[in-house]
């Protein structure tokens, strides 16, 4: 199951310091594999826009592809989502069904199929292959989710986020949380940060404020809740209900891509003390039917101006690369 981040890996400790030669051996490999990838490239002759960041874990992505790729469906794009279904069953190339669980695609597909906001989710390690499959298919434009180190398909844009806790002790794994060399972040075209977060690129970057959506917000004012999420950054979004003036009676943090069990639902019921249970979309694609029905999901938004100004610097870069 995975675990939250570790807590040294925002500071520079003797823990982590101590951790550096494993780094290097770390880096060195990732440079072999980006090299051999590199050649194998190819890609579909379709606009490719890539979501990533450079540490490991969450820090926001899946609400980015799914507001661009929204924004290129209105467009009259046909808009494919390419994951490589972290914490699924797949093994080879798979379109997404109503019929599959999160368990056999991982709960990231499942929850953007949910969502609707696009005609095409495939699963699949390899995205070269997806990416051909989906094109056949009739994708007209392809949004990788998590592909700032998918080097085995090139792509028009490239837009690096960056969470709630930064580049932490700027390490690479395992002494810190990058996956690679910090200075390799001038490969996006641009950068989304979350509000608050204190970093210096050399790329454009917006700076956005994530927030509950306000349509879930508005039944659990005035009500005692018990909030709980298997998710990345799971502090992102304990502040936004906190932010919202919701009444938080309590909170349980599971794993990143946690998958519920029923000592965990025995668990949830018993903590919550009769209180108002709420969680995040992707915990709920997770859930038994039965207690789904008691748990109240609170999507994330963006304020205006943040969602227009990442679908303007998309854009810009598409053009740019594209010379159109």
């Amino acid at each position: 199951m995975p675990q939250q981040a570790p807590k040294f890996w925002q500071e520079k400790s003797i823990k982590s310091l101590s951790l550096l030669p494993l780094s290097c051996i770390y880096q060195g490999l990732a440079k072999l594999d980006k090299f051999f990838k590199e050649r194998k490239a190819e890609r579909p002759n379709i606009p490719i826009i890539s979501v990533g960041n450079i540490t490991a874990g969450g820090s926001g992505k899946t609400p980015i592809v799914a507001l661009l790729a929204e924004h290129y469906r209105k467009k009259g794009e046909t808009v494919a989502i390419l994951s490589r279904g972290y914490g699924g069953q797949i093994k080879e190339a798979h379109l997404v069904t109503k019929n599959d669980t999160t368990e056999f695609v991982g709960d990231e597909p499942k929850m953007l199929f949910t969502m609707d906001v696009a005609d095409q989710i495939w699963v699949g390690a390899d995205r070269r292959v997806t990416s051909k499959l989906a094109r056949d298919k009739g994708a007209t434009l392809i949004i990788l989710d998590d592909g700032f180190q998918h080097f085995k398909l090139p792509r028009d844009v490239d837009i690096l986020v960056v969470g709630k806790t930064g580049f932490g002790n700027q390490f690479t794994i395992p002494a810190g949380p990058l996956r690679e060399p910090l200075k390799n972040h001038t490969r996006a075209d641009f950068a989304v940060v979350a509000e608050g977060v204190d970093v210096k690129l050399d790329i454009p970057t917006i700076h956005v404020d994530r927030k509950p959506n306000s349509n879930d917000i508005a039944p659990l004012l005035g009500r005692k809740l018990y909030t709980f999420c298997g998710i990345g950054n799971p502090l992102q979004f304990f502040e936004g209900l906190i932010k919202a003036d919701l009444d938080i009676a309590g909170r349980k943090v599971f794993g990143d891509h946690h998958k519920y069990t029923e000592d965990d639902i025995r668990l949830l019921i018993n903590k919550s003390e009769g209180n108002q249970l709420v969680t995040t979309p992707k915990d709920a694609e997770k859930l038994p039917k039965d207690f789904k029905k008691r748990v109240r999901v609170v999507r994330p938004s963006f304020d205006e101006e943040s969602a227009k100004s990442i679908i303007r610097l998309t854009e810009e870069a598409l053009k740019r690369k594209r010379g159109n």
